[in-house]
């Protein structure tokens, strides 16, 4: 112990009572201080979790009105389907009309008796045949025209949804 202490006078080292009363009041000391650092956590704790609270309440609050939104997306979705369905069947039943329309036509004007007749010999009804085949061959291009057209705007629209 003397060895240790060599570095320090003796003359100036305090007696017992006042080195252990020193240690006390260090100790005391320490023990306040832990305490405050204890109450400040606790209280801090407390903050955290009126904090984590009042987080968790505006995390609810979010997640409801996001779900509001995209419950209406939803809804929107769903009736742009059902919309752009009904469009294509119009267009479809658009088009089986106006071929059957056609059709009908060319059946009502076919020759019959002797003016047939002379339609086959003569070539006339390979050519009529001919202009019918190129006149139908021009509105299938107009109706895929017309499907290509409906068909981008739809996308379109689709597209314009998912942005949102």
């Amino acid at each position: 112990m003397k060895a240790r202490l060599s570095g320090y006078p003796l003359d100036k080292l305090p007696d017992v009572e006042s080195a252990q009363a020193y240690a006390r009041q260090k100790l005391l000391e320490r023990q306040t201080q832990e305490k405050g650092a204890q109450e400040a956590a606790g209280g801090r704790q407390a903050d955290e979790g009126q904090k984590d609270t009042a987080a968790e309440k505006r995390k609810a609050a979010l997640q409801e009105r996001q779900a509001a939104r995209r419950s209406d997306l939803d809804q929107q979705r769903a009736n742009l389907f059902a919309r752009q369905f009904a469009a294509r069947g119009a267009l479809r039943e658009m088009h089986a009309a106006e071929i059957s329309d056609v059709a009908a036509a060319r059946l009502e004007n076919q020759p019959k008796g002797l003016a047939a007749f002379l339609h086959r010999i003569t070539g006339i009804g390979s050519l009529v045949a001919w202009a019918q085949t190129k006149r139908d061959q021009k509105r299938d291009a107009t109706h895929k025209h017309q499907v290509d057209a409906l068909q981008r705007r739809h996308d379109s629209e689709l597209k314009e949804l998912d942005r949102h």
